[in-house]
């Protein structure tokens, strides 16, 4: 096995193998944790913007699977808040709604509901955009005399 510069510069200055130990796990888990800590950025600051809705969910789902490799699970309660939160103010409602529910949701229950509002949503602008503009409410406005 090869060691890393940084380990082996360690290595080098510590007087006792238990010293070498000592600062070579210091200096991992300041690693570990700086990535954590990078994660859990991530999993905050992510919003849908322009990724569908499927990719969304899947790239939050993701960081939260590296988080808990990391011995650091983010509990499902959580993960449906961080969902919620990096979608945009179309959802307003829909994260309303959800939030109100009395009964526990759980991610999968999210990411079923938040595809299925998308899609519904989808064939309603469809439905609506091919309708007659007059239909609508836009048709043209007539001069008053």
């Amino acid at each position: 096995f090869t060691l890393s510069e940084r380990a082996l510069s360690i290595m080098v200055r510590a007087s006792s193998s238990h010293m070498e130990w000592t600062a070579i796990d210091k200096t991992f888990q300041a690693q570990t944790r700086a990535h954590r800590m990078a994660l859990k950025a991530q999993l905050q600051t992510l919003n849908k913007g322009s990724l569908s809705m499927i990719e969304y969910i899947k790239h939050k789902l993701s960081i939260a699977d590296s988080l808990a490799e990391n011995l650091h699970p983010i509990s499902d309660e959580d993960l449906v808040g961080y969902l919620l939160s990096g979608l945009d103010s179309s959802y307003g409602h829909f994260s309303i709604a959800f939030m109100m529910k009395d009964a526990y949701a759980s991610v999968d229950d999210l990411a079923g509901l938040l595809l299925e509002y998308k899609r519904v949503s989808f064939l309603y602008e469809q439905k609506f955009y091919s309708m007659d503009p007059s239909v609508r409410g836009l048709g043209t406005s007539r001069k008053r005399d």
